[in-house]
This record gives structure tokens, C-alpha cells and sequence, in this order.
């Protein structure tokens, strides 16, 4: 099994995978993968780092194909995971002439519930419906800080606002939320991986906002 680490380097020759060429063979090379695992629920956001990548380019990680959330030119993919079951995945990138390199071992799938949640997290929120992390200063910011397994404190400024939220909220099964009395979820969020949460805010100050945060 891989361990909780942040970072796998990847070769054909290091990692002993097979590689078959359609067409002539990829063009890239992957150096690095991180995180190197995530939540089974998916929602684990992935860099692949190398070079020679191309618009068009595809990744499927256990013979399931993710989803590209952007493409960061020749040296770096992003995606989001899709929901698997938990064990060890093989990765394939297939270029758009049909080129395919394979890696095996690439990434691990592992029930949210595994990871250490305690401790500081911070990051930043996106307004859905538009593009890309709103800059720092203009929407929002949070804070969360989880101690035996229990958010005990969260903190959000939107647009230099700060919303009163409810707390202290248990994690459960690597999740977390908090209802108003009509049912209206005002906060929630999951673990995907060792260091990386998501979640949603829907408050007066910050409707239809995701966010995500990082393990300080």
C-alpha cells in the first residue's frame, strides 16, 4: 500500500509500467503525481506535473476516466477524482492521436474516514458560475481548525465580511455540515485527501460559493 505521503515521482523505468503505442508513442513524460492518494467518495484534486502534455490529452485512473479541470499547458494537468473503490489504480494518459503511457500504482483510493483531520486548514472560495478562485481580497477566505476529530472552530471572510456559523461540527466518515432549522445546509465539507479538503458556504454573505483548503 502507498503511504500518506504528498508526492510520487514517476517513470516507466521506476515504476516498472508498461507503455503501448496506437500511434507513436507519447510524447510526455510525468515526473510527479500529487497527492498520491484520495477519498474513495472522489473529489480529490490532482497535479500531474511533466512535459509535453497537450489540449485534447486524457487521464483515467483505474480504467475510470477523470475529469480535467483545467490544463496548465505543456507541463502540468489538473483534474478531480471520480468515486472508486478503495485499492491501488493504474494511471493512463492518452494523448489525442491515440498515444497511451501507462503507470501503474500511480494513485491509491482510500476511505475518507483513514485520514488525519486534526489540525489548521486554510484556503479560498469560488462563487459558482464563474471562473477560477476569486482573488483573496474580493470574496473569501477560510479557516477551519479540527481537533479530535470535531471542527471546533471555523472562520470565513466574504468580501471582508464575517458570517456567524455554527459549531462545533464531529466529522463523520471524513464529512462535515451544519443545517439552519428549515433545512437550508449552511456549511459543509469532506476530506479527499491527507491535506486537501472541498466544501460548500451558502450564507447571505456567500451564496453558491465552494471552497476548498490546504493542511497547514
Amino acid at each position: 500500500m502507498l503511504k500518506a505521503i504528498g508526492v510520487i515521482l514517476l517513470s516507466a523505468a521506476v515504476v516498472g509500467c508498461s507503455s503501448t503505442s496506437p500511434s507513436p508513442v507519447g510524447p510526455w513524460t510525468v515526473t510527479s503525481v500529487s497527492p498520491v492518494r484520495g477519498s474513495t467518495a472522489g473529489g480529490t484534486l490532482l497535479t500531474i506535473v511533466g512535459s509535453g502534455f497537450q489540449s485534447g490529452t486524457t487521464v483515467t485512473i483505474g480504467g475510470v476516466k477523470q475529469v480535467l479541470s483545467s490544463f496548465g499547458g505543456s507541463t502540468v494537468l489538473y483534474l478531480t477524482t471520480t468515486a472508486q473503490e478503495a485499492g491501488i489504480a493504474e494511471m493512463v494518459i492518452t494523448g489525442r492521436q491515440g498515444q497511451v503511457e501507462r503507470f501503474a500504482g500511480a494513485f491509491e483510493f482510500t476511505p475518507p474516514q483513514t485520514f488525519d483531520f486534526n489540525g489548521s486548514w486554510e484556503g479560498v472560495g469560488t462563487r459558482e458560475g464563474r471562473p477560477g478562485p476569486l482573488p483573496r481580497s474580493s470574496h473569501l477566505e477560510i479557516r477551519l481548525a479540527i481537533n479530535g476529530d470535531v471542527v471546533t472552530s471555523i472562520g470565513i471572510t466574504c468580501d471582508g465580511i464575517s458570517p456567524a456559523l455554527p459549531g462545533p461540527l464531529v466529522v463523520s466518515h471524513g464529512a462535515f455540515s451544519a443545517t439552519t432549522a428549515d433545512g437550508v445546509v449552511v456549511i459543509s465539507g469532506r476530506i479527499v485527501s491527507d491535506r486537501q479538503a472541498i466544501g460548500t458556504v451558502e450564507t447571505t454573505e456567500c451564496s453558491d460559493t465552494t471552497w476548498d483548503v490546504t493542511k497547514q
